[in-house]
C-alpha cells in the first residue's frame, strides 16, 4: 500500500453536544450510538479536506428527541456528518 493509497486518519474531536432534557443512561446509549455511525458515515463518505479545520460552532438539521435512544444517537450522526461534509 502506497502513502496515497492509505486511508486518511480523521480525528473529530466534539467538546460540547447539547442533548436538552436527556438524562441518565438514555444519553449514554445515545452517545454511543453518535460515535458508532458517525464512525462508520465518515469511513464510507469522509470529508475533503485538504488541511486540518476546526469549526467553533456547527448545527446540524432538526432531529425528532422522541425516537428510540439508539435511533437518536444516528439521526444525530447523521445530521453531524452532513454538516461537516457540506
Amino acid at each position: 500500500m502506497s502513502a496515497n493509497d492509505r486511508p486518511a486518519r480523521i480525528d473529530l474531536h466534539i467538546e460540547r453536544l447539547v442533548l436538552d432534557d436527556i438524562r441518565g443512561n438514555r444519553a449514554a446509549i445515545i452517545r454511543s450510538a453518535i460515535e458508532t455511525e458517525l464512525a462508520r458515515l465518515l469511513a464510507d463518505g469522509p470529508p475533503i479536506l485538504r488541511s486540518s479545520v476546526a469549526v467553533p460552532l456547527l448545527r446540524g438539521a432538526p432531529v425528532t428527541a422522541d425516537a428510540a435512544a439508539p435511533s437518536l444517537g444516528a439521526d444525530i450522526a447523521r445530521s453531524i456528518h452532513g454538516a461537516v461534509t457540506r
